[in-house]
């Protein structure tokens, strides 16, 4: 090799030697700094990091002490606490029972115990059903300090530490009633059309109830009837929670078309009444079941069993096993039983000298035996397809005076309509009633009121 390729290569490695001392340098010099800032850091980092909510453990029995929280309102409580305390909560799954819960949750059982023995008295937890919401406060020793309870809307129990115990009541809350008008022109049944609306179908069963009289919600309505509903509602916490009542209806049908107002009277009876205070229920219910279609009228017809002519002494009415069957009026029970091709059948007797009987029953209501006296709209029994039956249906038949007659052409009395005394308070109630459902539209619904009057 020449000289001066052996010089070259020697100030190369001398180069190289100082690149590797001033990498050296600056990597002391930056590790210093980071040291630096690792002394200062931690006041800056823990200051201004979130603290975060403290969860209950699920590992382990007893929570671990953690940093207290700032106070925040109780989710099921107008108030605050600063309490360090853990939360665990949630809903009862099928089978699951509130120790088994509580215990999931990582609270001791020792204490889980204690909370559910707080409430003795006003809840049975043998009876608690799945959805059933709890929530329990524990503290850092693993002890319960509160314990909710919910089983429904309007069902909500507390057990707070009271004297180093435990003690438990029922929380009362409040219900907002509101007076709400739903309006609606049919294109099937009643129920349907109000579901296909988005309300609840339930509101049906309110107008059956007050205009069961006059129209046979199955055979007479027609496409093309409209109809307006005062109802109330029961609002809880800003949430609507249902329908209690029927303050006014208006029905205007091909066929029939009735008005009706509620009124209690000083009695504290509810009827529904015309606006002129004639009483709308009569003596004899227009049917006996709320739905029900005719599938074989009153007269002469071949029988679907014997396959001759026969005449038919009643009404048949198809319907789901099980569905309810009311006492068409008040009357006392002649016979309960097993009555020959009737299955099992309720004859009663009435008052007006008719006598009702209910044939093919699955099943007879407790209570209704020879001799006992029932009332219209009462449950007597249940739709079933006992003795010679094709299938599920009621068989109604009526006699007056020891004759059988068609029950569905029968024109029955009104009740006694409203006394002087109650028509002037009951008018003045006909007239705010009657603007409000004029303001109901058709096919839709909306809150006139923030409080039923």
């Amino acid at each position: 090799m020449s000289e001066p390729t052996r010089g070259n290569a020697k100030r190369d490695r001398r180069g190289r030697s100082s690149a590797a001392e001033f990498l050296l340098t600056v990597a002391a010099l930056l590790g210093a700094g980071a040291l630096g800032l690792y002394a200062f850091a931690p006041e800056v980092l823990e200051r201004d990091r979130p603290v975060a909510e403290p969860v209950a453990p699920r590992s382990i029995v007893r929570p671990a002490v953690v940093e207290k929280p700032e106070p925040a309102e109780a989710a099921t409580e107008d108030r605050a606490t600063a309490e360090p305390w853990f939360r665990v909560g949630g809903s009862l799954r099928p089978g699951q029972t509130m120790f088994a819960a509580l215990s999931a949750g990582g609270v001791d059982p020792a204490a889980a115990q204690e909370a559910i023995r707080s409430l003795e008295g006003l809840v049975s937890f043998r009876r608690a059903r799945p959805g059933d919401r709890y929530e329990v406060a524990i503290d850092e020793t693993g002890a319960v300090k509160r314990f909710q309870y919910q089983t429904s809307s309007l069902k909500r129990f507390v057990a707070e530490e009271q004297g180093g115990k435990l003690v438990g009541r029922r929380i009362e809350i409040p219900v907002e009633k509101r007076v709400v008008g739903i309006g609606g022109r049919l294109r099937s049944s009643l129920y349907e059309t109000l579901q296909r609306q988005g309300e609840d179908p339930g509101l049906a069963f309110l107008l059956v109830d007050a205009f069961a009289w006059d129209i046979d919600f199955y055979c007479d309505p027609r496409e093309g009837d409209t109809f307006r509903m005062l109802v109330e509602q029961l609002v809880v916490e800003g949430r609507p929670l249902g329908y209690s009542q029927l303050l006014a209806a208006e029905y205007l049908g091909e066929l029939v078309s009735v008005t009706g107002y509620r009124h209690e009277d000083q009695g504290g009876g509810v009827g529904y009444y015309d606006e002129r205070g004639q009483n709308l229920q009569k003596t004899f219910l227009k049917s006996p079941l709320k739905y029900a279609r005719v599938t074989s009228g009153f007269g002469r017809r071949v029988h679907p069993v014997l396959g001759f002519s026969h005449r038919h002494n009643g009404v048949d009415f198809a319907a789901p096993s099980g569905t309810p069957v009311w006492a068409a009026a008040d009357g006392m029970v002649k016979r309960a039983g097993w009555i020959g091709a009737c299955g099992r059948a309720i004859f009663l007797r009435h008052p007006t000298g008719h006598e009702t009987q209910y044939c093919h029953l699955s099943r007879i209501a407790p209570g209704v035996k020879l001799g006992q006296r029932v009332a219209q709209k009462q449950v007597i029994g249940a739709v079933g397809s006992t003795g010679r039956s094709t299938g599920p249906h009621l068989h109604y038949g009526m006699k007056n005076r020891g004759r059988f007659v068609n029950p569905l052409t029968q024109n029955f009395p009104r009740g006694k309509p409203l006394p002087g005394e109650e028509l002037e308070a009951f008018s003045a109630d006909v007239v705010r009633y009657r603007a409000r459902l004029a303001e109901i539209s058709i096919g839709g619904s909306q809150s006139l009121a923030s409080q039923a009057q």
